[in-house]
C-alpha cells in the first residue's frame, strides 16, 4: 500500500459531501438563468463581472469611474441591463493591469480563460516532485477551488502567488518577492508576511516585494491614471469598510472570528475589538514558526492557517491556499504515524467551504473553531518535528519548498 493511502482516502470520502453543493451550482448555472443572467440577479461567473466590467472599462480610458459606486453601477447596468445584482469595484487600481486582458475578450471566454489560467496557476504553484495524480485531483476538486470557479473569484490567483512566494524563497528570493509583491492586490491574505519575512530575516524577498509592489502601483498609475489611487483611497476603500462591516449577506460567507460575532448581531466596532486578540495570537505564532530552522512544510502551513485567524475579511473562495496547506498538514501527520483521527481535522478543513456558509445561516458559524483548531495542531506538529532537530540545527531559509 503507498505511504500516503489513508490521507488520500479521507479526502476522496469527504468529496463526496461536496458533490450536493457541486451539483446544485451546476444545476444554477446551466438551467436557472435566461441568456447570461441568472434567477438570483447575478450573472454566470458572478463576481467576474467586476474583473470584465473593470478592465474592458478600464481599457477605455474609464478606469476612474470604476472606483465611484454610482458611476460604476451605470457601466456594469450598461453592460448587462438593470436586472442585475449590485456590485462594486473593491480593489486597489494595480488590480486593473490583472484585469485588463481578460477585459479584452468577450465576457463568456474571458471567463473560461479567467477560470483556466486561475487553476493551472494555482496547481503549478502546489506542485511538489513527490505528489501524484490523485493528490492534484484532492487540490483541484477542494470545495475552496470549486467556489473560487463558479464565483468567478480570484482565489486561485492569490493562492498561487502566496504559494509560489512561500516556495520559491529559498532558492529564488527575488521571484518570491515578485510574487509577495504582486500580492497586495488583495493585501488581507498578506497580512502576516512582514512577520514571517522579518523573523526568517529574509532580506532579498524584502526588498523584492518592496520594489515590486511600488513598481506595480507606478505603473498602474501610469496606465489608468494617478487619480485612480486618490479615488481608491477617498471612495472605494470607505465605501468597501462600510459593506464588509455592516453587509449581512457577506457575514455568512467568511470563516473568521470577526464575521462569526457579526452573525450573533455584535457591533462591528466590538466585533473587530474581540477578533484582535486573535490576530495578535496568530502574529506571535507566525513569528515563533519562521524562528526556527527545521521543517519548512510546516512553518508554511502555519502561515497559511494563522492569515485566515488573523484576518476579519476572508472568504471561502480565498481559501484554496488552505485546501494546500491541509493536504500537507495530512500528509506530514500520516508521515509521523499519528492516528488517522487527527488528521481528519485538517480534512475537514479542506471540507470547510462546502459546509461553512450554510452552517452560518443556521447560527452555528463554526469557521473559526476549525481554523483555530488547524492552527493549532499545525504549531503542536512543528514543536514535535523540532524536538529531536535541536541539537543538530542547520540555519536555513523558511521560505525553502517544501
Amino acid at each position: 500500500m503507498p505511504q500516503n493511502q489513508g490521507a488520500n482516502w479521507l479526502f476522496s470520502r469527504a468529496f463526496l459531501f461536496s458533490v450536493p453543493v457541486l451539483l446544485l451550482q451546476i444545476y444554477v448555472t446551466a438551467f436557472e438563468r435566461e441568456g447570461l443572467l441568472l434567477a438570483s440577479g447575478n450573472v454566470v461567473g458572478r463576481d467576474f463581472v467586476n474583473y470584465w466590467v473593470g478592465g474592458s472599462n478600464a481599457l477605455k480610458g474609464l478606469a476612474e469611474s470604476l472606483f465611484v459606486f454610482e458611476n460604476y453601477l451605470v457601466l456594469l447596468r450598461e453592460a448587462f441591463g438593470s436586472g442585475i445584482n449590485n456590485h462594486n469595484w473593491s480593489y486597489p487600481p494595480h488590480f486593473l493591469l490583472l484585469a485588463a486582458p481578460f477585459g479584452a475578450m468577450p465576457y463568456l471566454l474571458g471567463l473560461f480563460c479567467w477560470s483556466v489560467a486561475g487553476m493551472l496557476c494555482y496547481l503549478t504553484a502546489c506542485l511538489r516532485k513527490a505528489w501524484r495524480l490523485d493528490d492534484f485531483l484532492i487540490l483541484a476538486l477542494a470545495p475552496a477551488c470549486m467556489s473560487a470557479l463558479f464565483a468567478g473569484q480570484n482565489g486561485l490567483f492569490t493562492a498561487a502567488l502566496l504559494l509560489g512566494g512561500l516556495r520559491l524563497g529559498a532558492k529564488r528570493p527575488v521571484l518570491a518577492g515578485i510574487c509577495f509583491g504582486l500580492l497586495t492586490i488583495k493585501p488581507q491574505l498578506g497580512l502576516l508576511l512582514p512577520f514571517a519575512l522579518l523573523a526568517s530575516r529574509q532580506w532579498t524577498v524584502i526588498a523584492s516585494a518592496c520594489i515590486t509592489a511600488a513598481a506595480a502601483i507606478c505603473l498602474s498609475g501610469l496606465v489608468f491614471g494617478f487619480e485612480t489611487w486618490w479615488l481608491y483611497v477617498t471612495e472605494t476603500w470607505p465605501f468597501q469598510t462600510e459593506i464588509m462591516k455592516n453587509g449581512p449577506g457577506l457575514y455568512y460567507m467568511m470563516a473568521t472570528v470577526f464575521m462569526s460575532l457579526r452573525v450573533f448581531g455584535m457591533d462591528p466596532d466590538m466585533a473587530l475589538l474581540a477578533h484582535l486578540p486573535f490576530t495578535l495570537m496568530a502574529v506571535g505564532v507566525v513569528i515563533w514558526a519562521f524562528s526556527q530552522k527545521h521543517n519548512r512544510a510546516l512553518q508554511q502551513v502555519i502561515l497559511i492557517g494563522a492569515t485566515f485567524v488573523a484576518t476579519p475579511y476572508g472568504f471561502y473562495y480565498d481559501m484554496p491556499v488552505m485546501a494546500f496547506a491541509a493536504l500537507l498538514l495530512a500528509r506530514h501527520l500520516e508521515e509521523t504515524g499519528r492516528p488517522v483521527q487527527v488528521y481528519l481535522l485538517p480534512v475537514t478543513v479542506w471540507l470547510l467551504p462546502s459546509f461553512g456558509e450554510p452552517m452560518s445561516m443556521f447560527f452555528l458559524p463554526l469557521g473559526p473553531l476549525f481554523t483555530l483548531s488547524f492552527l493549532g495542531l499545525a504549531v503542536h506538529a512543528l514543536y514535535l518535528a523540532n524536538q529531536p532537530a535541536k541539537r543538530n540545527a542547520v540555519p536555513a531559509p523558511i521560505a525553502q519548498q517544501a
